[in-house]
């Protein structure tokens, strides 16, 4: 409805990733929101090999089965296609059954609006073969590798793209 639609508007998530001059950087608000249920929660994590960082946004169903498929993942050694062809398996494999078994059980013969579906969004930076690297998993399970060496999701975007510009 157009009211939770304005209540998810006012929540200001905030995901970034950004190549600089000495490495990467994976940053995010820690509000975690789950209806109109708001705390504090984890939305970046290290890899369990400890060799990239990635964060997360959107609803916290997607992110932890995100989550759980990401972290133990070993992408340093790879190349950048292969990064993106491991993460676009996972994107296929864990969201597109996520958004099916939504559609089911709201008994949906027609598309969903992707704003009534639970959804995550991922920033994955990593080195690879030592040039550092930022991968962003949309909402539509679509990934891309962020050449320009920035992204910015959640309602906070725009804030953080102008301070980019600004800067």
């Amino acid at each position: 409805s157009r009211a939770q639609r304005r209540k998810r508007r006012s929540s200001l998530t905030l995901l970034i990733g950004l190549v600089t001059n000495s490495g990467l950087v994976i940053a995010a608000d820690s509000q975690m929101s789950i209806g109109s249920t708001r705390r504090v929660g984890q939305k970046v994590w290290v890899s369990n090999d400890g060799k990239f960082a990635f964060g997360l946004a959107g609803t916290e169903s997607s992110m932890n089965l995100l989550q759980t498929a990401i972290m133990p993942l070993t992408l340093s050694a790879l190349t950048s296609k292969q990064v993106r062809s491991d993460l676009e398996g996972i994107a296929q494999g864990v969201l597109v059954p996520q958004y099916d078994n939504v559609r089911t059980a709201m008994g949906a013969t027609a598309p969903v609006p992707w704003t009534d579906l639970p959804a995550a969004e991922a920033v994955i930076g990593v080195y690879c073969q030592e040039t550092p690297h930022l991968f962003h998993i949309n909402t539509n399970t679509v990934v891309m590798d962020q050449r320009d060496g920035f992204v910015a999701r959640g309602w906070g975007a725009p804030f953080a793209e102008h301070a980019l510009a600004t800067f």
